[in-house]
């Protein structure tokens, strides 16, 4: 593969923290203004307001942890789920 930038994300800092079989690249990236999750996919990146993204499946389901609530969250087909464990401090980074 090689690496070609597309679409330039405005970030001070940028970290890609998972990859499926199909190459899709979650993360996050942050800006002057806050932390946004992000998928690469085909040379597109999308942005999401919920924090960062931790991982991915082959089926395109991401989990990751949203920075205001600190809670984390299921990403299936554009509809983000939480995950709300009694107690807190739940973190999930992996998705299979």
């Amino acid at each position: 593969m090689v690496f070609s930038p597309t679409s330039p994300i405005p970030a001070l800092v940028t970290l890609a923290f998972g990859i499926n079989d199909q190459g899709e690249i979650v993360g996050k990236y942050q800006t002057s203004t806050g932390i946004l999750g992000f998928t690469w996919v085909n040379g597109n990146i999308t942005s999401f307001s919920r924090g960062a993204i931790l991982g991915t499946n082959n089926i395109g389901q991401m989990v990751g942890i949203d920075d205001l609530l600190g809670n984390s969250f299921l990403l299936t087909n554009g509809s983000f789920q939480n995950i709300d464990v009694p107690g807190g401090g739940q973190h999930c980074s992996r998705i299979h």
